[in-house]
């Protein structure tokens, strides 16, 4: 197997990929159009455990059905090219790699590895060779910062600094909007999300890619009055922008979508207008969209005069996607938002919810095994850190990450959500007998959650379930 980690990173690029487990799944469903969804995640998920092991000199042989076999014939299929074979594919160099990929995903491949050529080691001759042959046009990233962060370069003054790390120890509750905010948190979440240990990623593309095929969204859709998608919290990671954007773009319009990040990580915004652009610029759907991002808190939507109000534009979509209505304040969010949403705006909402039948302690069981990884320790490192430093801890980062209790409260407990029925994970730190929460996310039953958005003034338009998750839902919520 050569090359294997440059060649996993030229495909997330070529392909448009967030996530590995999300390339293996596109892989394997353009392959073999129409086979069951449950199949093609069994696919993902095996190719996702096993490709860590797929070094350079492994034996690993194409008819090795049990992990790069599939991949690799899967893979031929997909790129139709009577040269790219599965032994050609995994034997050849990353140049003769990208070689193979049709040419509107060449220049694409190139640009995902100098994205992070300091991280993968990437010979920098290799790099340029690489890009003298393959980047018809100015390499976007040539233009960024040459701090080694290629991602984050266009970076935007946050206006609304929130409650800062040190005031959220004396209170015992930190803001949670640290975790996005540095240079260092962002590359944590980015990390986080497209780790094996964070299904919730690929659970709301596949609910997303599913809410947009029913009738009711394409109903709504297909009239004229939906000009503006605005997106809050939608840093980081441009698949589900994509599904949205292209849902939107009809063959009679007219003019021009209006797309907002709305994002309090200008690292983040600054990652996903570029890949975004840079997308729509192979789709040739540059000039269907216009594309903006305003940093600033999307709980404070009130105080914003960027963001106009709907109604001058005509309707609004709004998106939360992500499952990032469980981590803020539910009450917030809303009033803010009902400040500038029109009637008939829609609002799309995604969260992870349980079935009633789903007794505490089976659910607690759960979730706590889902978080207790290593990508979530990575993630939680930056804020942990800081916390360390105000505290004046002493032992190692490592001791104060493995103290990080994980429980879960009923209902409205703790004023934790807003939301009856709801189960909030709540990820606490002691410090000299104090706790201090660090983190919470809420799961939600359904019927409540529908019921509180109703008294908010959304009525539920539809609801879409992810097929490889059946507890993780898109909601449609149109305003009264």
């Amino acid at each position: 197997m050569r090359d294997w980690v440059l060649k996993r990173e030229a495909l997330l690029g070529a392909f448009s990929k967030q996530t590995y487990k999300e390339l293996f799944l596109y892989v394997y469903s353009q392959a073999y159009p129409g086979s069951p969804k449950i199949e093609q995640m069994s696919f993902a998920e095996q190719i996702a455990g096993a490709n860590r092991h797929w070094k350079n000199g492994s034996t690993a042989k194409c008819s090795d059905e049990a992990g790069p076999g599939r991949f690799w014939k899967a893979l031929s299929k997909v790129l139709d090219d009577e040269n790219a074979i599965p032994v050609n594919l995994m034997r050849c160099s990353i140049a003769e790699f990208i070689s193979y990929l049709p040419d509107g995903l060449k220049e694409d491949a190139v640009t995902a590895l100098e994205y992070k050529k300091s991280k993968l080691g990437v010979n920098s001759v290799l790099l340029s060779s690489l890009k003298q042959k393959y980047a018809t046009q100015t390499c976007i990233v040539s233009a960024l910062t040459n701090s080694g962060d290629e991602y984050y370069s266009h970076l935007i003054p946050y206006s609304h600094e929130p409650q800062s790390i040190e005031e959220g120890i004396a209170v015992g509750v930190l803001n949670q909007a640290h975790y996005y905010l540095s240079l260092d948190a962002s590359k944590a979440w980015i990390d986080l999300i497209e780790s094996e240990g964070y299904p919730i990623y690929i659970h709301c593309l596949d609910a997303l890619q599913t809410l947009v095929k029913r009738p009711t969204w394409l109903n709504h859709i297909g009239s004229s009055h939906y000009k503006t998608l605005i997106c809050l919290g939608a840093g980081g990671a441009v698949s589900k922008d994509l599904v949205l954007i292209e849902s939107m773009i009809k063959p009679n319009l007219q003019e021009p979508i209006e797309y907002i990040i709305q994002e309090i990580s200008p690292f983040l915004a600054s990652k996903s207008r570029v890949e975004l652009h840079r997308v729509l610029e192979r789709k040739n759907l540059l000039d269907k969209v216009n594309l903006s991002s305003n940093i600033s808190d999307f709980l404070k939507l009130s105080e914003n005069p960027v963001i106009p109000h709907s109604s001058e534009n005509g309707c609004a979509i709004w998106t939360l996607l992500g499952c990032t209505i469980g981590n803020i304040d539910e009450s917030s969010l809303l009033s803010g938002v009902n400040t500038k949403a029109s009637r008939d705006d829609l609002f799309v909402v995604s969260t992870d919810t349980f079935d009633e039948k789903e007794g505490i302690r089976e659910f607690r069981k759960r979730v706590t095994e889902n978080y207790e990884s290593q990508s979530m320790q990575d993630f939680l490192l930056p804020v942990v850190r800081v916390v360390q430093t105000y505290c004046g801890i002493h032992a190692p980062i490592s001791d104060i990450l493995e103290n990080v209790e994980i429980s879960v409260v009923e209902g409205c407990d703790r004023n934790l959500t807003g939301i009856p029925n709801s189960r909030t994970v709540l990820f606490t730190l002691q410090v000299e007998g104090k706790e201090i929460i660090l983190l919470t996310s809420t799961r939600y039953e359904k019927s409540s959650l529908v019921r509180y958005f109703d008294q908010q003034g959304w009525l539920l338009a539809d609801c879409a379930e992810s097929e490889l998750q059946r507890n993780y839902l898109q909601f449609l919520f149109k305003r009264k």
